[in-house]
């Protein structure tokens, strides 16, 4: 393309020339001019209208504004008042939760202090039922020991009366059994042992004759030698007791020699009548010496009249006397033994049955 053809491209694109184009552009500042005029104007308008609008939306505004004003003092009264009542109810619904609360707080103070003292009670109950228990307990503790006390101190009376009883009855026993010391000593011809010789002289003489080996003669001694002595002691008799030695004729033995010889040995003491019974309790055992010298010593001879009673039969003191008293029993009668005269006058002992029959038979023979 040429450079004419390139500077006639604008105005070709137009179709005018300059003269057109500037009054073309003046057209177009006319209008420029009047549309910006008349947008001016619109301007104005719309600021009149604006204007009008804004007074009238100030008015509006005003109004509004006052309205508001007063709807907010309004509001704002009611506000205060409704925040008032609000706070009034806030605050009575805070008194009254407060109150809720400090009454459910009394509530369950009241309810644990309830509870607690429940629980307290419930503990001193306990603690009393303990307390009760043990005391009962201890009671029945010292009951059982104040009746096992009083047991033992029962058993252990028991047992000292029982000890005691049995020491009274023993001595009782040896006494019972005891012989009395009775005064003993020949009679006047020398033939006999007298008993309390002299203390009843106008009485009846009652002579016994034994031999220590005669059963029958310890049959006769066991029942009624008491009653003979308690005669002799009242004075109601005067008591002699002659002892024999025939059965050893026919055993071929010296145990009644032998054994009356320890006896007289023991005349001196006021222990013969005992020694008697004890050779009579002890018949068939033959009398051993040693066997003579315990038997001396049970019945209560001791001491120097033992040594002079052991004196007396070692040396046989005593035999010849048996040996002559022996031999005057039978120049007398007597065949046999047990017999029993009466001042010379033999007895029939068939008669006695019991030791109450001896006094009324002596009697009644003595004033034959």
């Amino acid at each position: 393309m040429s450079m004419s053809d390139r500077s006639s491209v604008p105005g070709g694109r137009s179709g005018k020339s300059n003269g057109s184009r500037r009054s073309d552009r003046t057209s177009a500042t006319e209008r420029s001019r009047k549309a910006g005029e008349a947008s001016a104007k619109d301007a104005e308008d719309v600021d009149d209208v604006d204007e009008s609008t804004d007074a009238d939306t100030a008015t509006e505004s005003k109004s509004t504004t006052r309205k508001t004003g007063t709807a907010g003092k309004a509001s704002a009264a009611k506000g205060n008042s409704s925040k008032a009542s609000a706070q009034g109810s806030s605050a009575k619904a805070s008194s009254s939760k407060t109150g809720a609360t400090s009454a459910a707080g009394r509530t369950s103070t009241g309810a644990k202090s309830k509870s607690a003292r429940a629980e307290e009670a419930k503990r001193k109950e306990q603690s009393d039922r303990r307390a009760a228990l043990a005391e009962r307990r201890l009671k029945e503790a010292r009951k059982a020991r104040t009746k096992k006390m009083v047991l033992w101190f029962l058993a252990i009376l028991a047992a000292v009366a029982l000890i005691a009883g049995a020491v009274f009855g023993y001595q009782w026993l040896q006494n019972r059994n005891r012989v009395p010391d009775i005064p003993v000593q020949l009679n006047a011809d020398e033939s006999a042992v007298a008993f309390y010789p002299g203390q009843a002289p106008d009485a009846p003489v009652v002579t016994l004759y034994y031999d220590y080996q005669c059963p029958y003669c310890r049959t006769f001694e066991d029942a009624n030698g008491e009653t003979l002595v308690q005669l002799a002691t009242e004075g109601k008799i005067q008591l002699e007791y002659h002892p024999m030695i025939f059965l050893d004729q026919g055993s071929g033995s010296d145990n009644s020699l032998r054994a009356t010889s320890a006896a007289m040995c023991t005349i001196t003491t006021p222990r013969f009548f005992a020694f008697h019974d004890k050779l009579f309790d002890t018949q068939g055992s033959q009398w051993p010496d040693e066997m003579l010298f315990d038997l001396a010593e049970e019945a209560d001879i001791t001491g120097d009249d033992l040594d002079r009673m052991r004196e007396c039969y070692d040396n046989r003191q005593m035999e010849s006397w048996v040996q002559n008293a022996n031999q005057t029993a039978f120049d007398a009668g007597i065949t046999g033994t047990p017999a029993m005269t009466v001042n010379g006058q033999e007895v029939n002992l068939g008669m006695v049955t019991s030791p109450e029959d001896l006094e009324p038979l002596i009697m009644q023979t003595a004033g034959a």
